[in-house]
């Protein structure tokens, strides 16, 4: 083991012999670092012009939102306007129509059936609401309070609602006349 050439393993007290893996690692880290650096400083060059043109996009859509916002605002209020301006026209015609397709035969019909024979009805005065509903007043003359108790029954049967006596007097002829309101739903 002698023969042999020693090997200085101290690598500080002879530096000039150990300068070529020095540069060969220095080149290669700073090879590497600037490689890093141009990759980051690419990626942040382009993410930035991307996140400009983002924000730029963002502030168009926002002022387009708004514009829409303030647009639906005004269309609203026009709506409303129109609404408050032509309500009453359109319940009117809606009560005109509703009072045209009114079936009268239907409705003289039924009161045909509730009154008993020795009943007649002395004066009859509708009042039409909004919807398929009216109230009936009328008046009728029976001869006895049996057969006004017929006819009462009669009128729920047939489906008259709200039964209200206003008053009862008697007649000349010697009937009771029983001043009465119902109310009457047409099938629509």
């Amino acid at each position: 083991m002698t023969n042999g050439q020693r090997l200085n393993l101290n690598l500080a007290t002879h530096p000039a012999r150990n300068r070529r893996l020095f540069f060969l690692l220095l080149g290669l880290l700073g090879g590497l670092l600037t490689a890093l650096l141009f990759v980051g400083g690419s990626s942040v060059i382009r993410y930035g012009f991307r996140s400009r043109t983002v924000r730029a996009n963002l502030s168009q859509v926002q002022q387009k939102i708004t514009v829409t916002d303030r647009e639906g605002n005004q269309f609203e209020q026009q709506i409303t306007q129109a609404q408050r301006a032509h309500q009453r026209r359109v319940d009117t015609l809606n009560q005109l129509i509703y009072r045209k397709s009114f079936s009268w035969v239907e409705l003289l019909g039924s009161l045909e059936e509730l009154l008993p024979d020795s009943c007649y009805i002395v004066s009859l005065k509708p009042a039409f609401h909004e919807d398929a509903v009216m109230d009936l007043r009328f008046k009728v003359a029976s001869p006895d309070f049996n057969s006004w108790q017929i006819l009462v029954g009669r009128i729920y049967e047939l489906g008259f609602t709200d039964l209200r006596m206003e008053s009862e007097t008697r007649g000349t002829d010697g009937f009771i006349i029983f001043d009465m309101s119902v109310t009457y739903e047409r099938d629509i």
